[in-house]
């Protein structure tokens, strides 16, 4: 093997290498409400390790609380490639004691949910066990559902622009 075909070969190892952990790093994208998300689509957690690793960066797993914010985060996951996932949101039921599907949601930051984007009949709490929020990307406009919390899925962290 000639030298020009080893080196082909270690630039070709060397890019894909680097094209394979830029896929696996979130991506930052900004809204236009003030707010900029940090979104995983390739590697896969649970709402609880979603939710701590927002919180390892001193970011939280998305809040959305008006239609405003929601049809923003609808405009960036559109442009964005990745969005034919499901993704985490910050919102769950742990908070409430009553498990019943009509129960209250609360966002990560302990505040009551008044504003929800559900998909039709949900959430729906199937099987007793469906206690997290998500967006459902094969909706149309990324309607939320609640799903098992121990799924694996992306995520969507936030922070407010400065």
């Amino acid at each position: 093997m000639t030298t020009s075909k080893i080196l082909i070969g270690v630039c070709f190892i060397i890019f894909a290498g680097i094209f394979d952990f830029a896929k696996a790093v979130p991506q930052w994208r900004r809204g236009l409400n003030g707010y900029e998300y940090l979104i995983e689509i390739e590697q896969k957690y649970n709402w609880f390790e979603a939710s701590h690793l927002c919180a390892s960066q001193n970011l939280h797993l998305v809040e959305i609380d008006s239609e405003k914010k929601n049809t923003d985060l609808i405009h960036v996951l559109k442009i964005y490639p990745g969005s034919s996932r499901n993704l985490w949101l910050g919102a769950n039921d742990e908070f409430n004691q009553a498990k019943d599907k009509k129960r209250a949601f609360y966002w990560s930051s302990g505040k009551k949910m008044v504003f929800n984007f559900w998909s039709i009949e949900n959430p729906n709490n199937a099987a007793s066990n469906e206690h997290c929020a998500h967006i459902w990307h094969s909706k149309a406009n990324f309607e939320w559902n609640d799903n098992v919390c121990t799924n694996k899925m992306g995520y969507i962290c936030e922070k407010e622009i400065q």
